[in-house]
């Protein structure tokens, strides 16, 4: 009996070790799902929206989207350009509940035509990471590239 008791000690204390704790959350997730525009960047777009699908298993993601802009034949804008933070929609008021949201960010002209043209790009991507409440970074993912055609 004192064998018996000693197991089932041993095979709770297992089980509750290796439990995932209830208050350290998920990290969360997101994917790159589409861009609005074809894969072509000229000098007429002065917009376009970026569509990506955001996780977090326990609901307390941040509202912040951290987005970075790569210029390929550039290589200094990845060593030199920082992530920066943007609004996305209020999906953080889901907290406690699964979150499993569709996030369409518009880039402006602001953000994509900031290029050198003594550097002539090719074409351009965009880093992307998103931070819940608890501290946990999605992985940072890449988005296809997109052609850059100069007048």
């Amino acid at each position: 009996m004192k064998k018996i008791l000693l197991l089932s000690t041993v095979v709770c204390l297992i089980f509750m070790a290796c439990s995932k704790d209830g208050g350290s959350g998920t990290k969360p997730t997101i994917t790159f799902k589409s861009y609005s525009i074809p894969f072509i960047v000229d000098s007429l777009v002065d917009q376009f929206d970026a569509t990506f699908q955001v996780t977090d298993g326990d609901g307390d993601i941040q509202n912040k989207f951290n987005f970075r802009i790569i210029l390929d034949s550039d290589p200094s804008t990845l060593e030199d350009s920082v992530f920066e933070p943007r609004q996305m929609p209020e999906i953080g008021a889901h907290k406690g509940s699964k979150v499993d949201a569709e996030v369409i960010y518009t880039l402006l002209a602001s953000d994509f035509k900031f290029y050198d043209p003594n550097t002539k790009p090719d074409s351009m991507r965009m880093q992307v990471f998103i931070v819940d409440d608890a501290g946990h970074s999605s992985d940072t993912i890449t988005t296809p590239k997109l052609a850059i055609l100069k007048n």
